[in-house]
């Protein structure tokens, strides 16, 4: 399911937030706050594909999301 998958995620990031937080070798750390920022982006994503694959209730209408300028398709 995709809340578990979002949870794991998040878990991800935190101990990679914490592993920042204990890394003696500053040249370190920024690497495992990048991969932080990865494990919440994902979880972002993933985020919106769950909400995107919900059923819409009757009467509603699909709306696409809207392109960024200069963004090819």
């Amino acid at each position: 399911m995709l809340s578990d998958q979002v949870r794991e995620c998040l878990r991800y990031a935190e101990d990679c937030v914490q592993r920042a937080a204990l890394q003696t070798d500053p040249k370190l750390r920024p690497d495992y706050l990048i991969m932080a920022a990865c494990w919440l982006k994902l979880t972002s994503e993933l985020s919106e594909l769950a909400d995107f694959s919900k059923p819409k209730r009757e009467g509603q209408q699909f709306t696409a999301p809207k392109l960024d300028e200069g963004m090819a398709i």
